[in-house]
């Protein structure tokens, strides 16, 4: 009863500003709580069964989803003048779409900077006709078809299989997948891509094992403009690194999940395959 009680108090603490969306969803989409509509192909695993046009009232989030949304519906909370948020492996764009609708539907006075990098080629398609389909201008914000990493330069990526997985990762050739192949794309530094912004509300992480080494080659960018980061984390030893460097630099850890196991949180227990960290930076007020 008591853990009921405190998953009841932590989903209304979460979306305690935002209304559950309703309204007319057209066929072969889902929508989400704050109205974001997306196309059936962009979710990996949902039935194949036919989907209908309807009317829905949205749920919220489930309680994994919701402990991401927690550093989305937060950060934006944080916000002055203007809100900018990095998705690093981005997808079809559902986190940074998703932030733009919560802000819509709050009508918060907020200018939105939207900063998108995938480089699974359809995906990077997806991420576009998603920022169209939800009247969002692409060329407003800065969809950016390459991958993350430590420098600047090219990078061989595992491209393929867009249907079934968004795990598409930087490889080398020896670690190639069946099914899959290689295609070089340009490969930009976190110091390259805010080169000219001064403030960060969010970054989101997940580019599949390659997280530790770009956050900490751009420690100095991250420690003077980046307010919060939650990332994906894909090893044992990334979660050891990461949880490291964050506490040298005098971060604050908000939430911390290990990967491949259950772990308690606010909204029960959960079991995780990717973890999750999610750090705050004290020196941007």
């Amino acid at each position: 009863m008591l853990r009921s009680l405190t998953c009841h108090l932590a989903w209304r603490w979460t979306y305690r500003r935002y209304k559950r969306w309703q309204g007319h969803v057209p066929a072969e989409h889902f929508v989400d709580f704050v109205g974001q509509m997306s196309e059936r192909k962009f979710e990996i695993g949902s039935r194949p069964d036919p989907l209908p046009a309807r009317f829905e009232r949205a749920s919220y989030p489930p309680p994994g989803e919701s402990l991401k949304w927690t550093a989305v519906l937060d950060a934006i909370d944080a916000a002055r003048n203007r809100f900018v948020m990095l998705d690093g492996g981005a997808g079809y764009g559902r986190w940074l779409v998703g932030a733009a609708f919560a802000i819509r539907q709050r009508s918060l006075p907020l200018d939105t900077l939207l900063i998108g990098i995938e480089a699974e080629p359809t995906h990077f398609t997806w991420l576009r006709s998603h920022f169209i389909d939800s009247g969002l201008d692409p060329d407003h914000h800065r969809l950016i078809h390459g991958a993350i990493g430590a420098a600047d330069g090219e990078a061989s990526f595992m491209s393929g299989k867009p249907g079934e997985t968004y795990g598409q990762l930087v490889v080398t050739p020896d670690h190639l997948q069946d099914g899959f192949t290689t295609i070089r794309v340009p490969c930009f530094s976190l110091s390259t891509i805010l080169y000219d912004i001064d403030r960060v509300d969010l970054v989101i992480f997940d580019v599949q094992g390659a997280e530790a080494y770009t956050i900490i080659q751009a420690a100095d960018t991250m420690n003077r403009k980046v307010a919060r980061i939650n990332v994906n984390t894909h090893s044992e030893e990334i979660e050891l690194e990461l949880r490291a460097f964050f506490k040298d630099q005098g971060w604050r850890c908000v939430q911390d999940y290990t990967l491949r196991k259950k772990n308690r949180t606010p909204y029960g227990e959960i079991p995780f395959t990717d973890g999750m960290q999610d750090w705050v930076n004290p020196q941007i007020g």
